[in-house]
């Protein structure tokens, strides 16, 4: 995958949701939205684990919408959900071991 610096530029996130939704058009992956593979992006490109208020921040979506693409990706195996330990409200994000496999397919490196 791409080294974080480039990966924290917003205009990137696209073009990596562009490819990344051809390969998986293109191949047999797994159905994702286009917010869980934003979502599932992010988390394997970036060090985590994720606030989900931060997340729907760098997206441009709601919190509610984030929670929602949270539990599709925890369905399918692809992120966990945790408390987060500094702020009781909140929970965290990371990607599963099949999570960063899926990134490794769809992005190349």
């Amino acid at each position: 995958m791409k080294d974080h610096a480039e990966l924290l530029d917003d205009d990137a996130l696209p073009l990596l949701l562009r490819e990344a939704m051809l390969r998986m058009i293109r191949g047999n992956q797994a159905s994702l939205t286009c917010r869980e593979l934003g979502v599932l992006l992010v988390c394997c490109s970036l060090p985590g684990p994720h606030p989900l208020h931060e997340l729907a921040k760098r997206l441009g979506v709601s919190p509610k919408a984030i929670g929602h693409v949270s539990e599709g990706l925890e369905e399918r195996d692809l992120a966990r959900r945790k408390p987060n330990p500094t702020d009781a409200r909140s929970n965290l994000l990371i990607a599963t071991k099949a999570g960063r496999a899926m990134c490794r397919r769809l992005v190349r490196a």
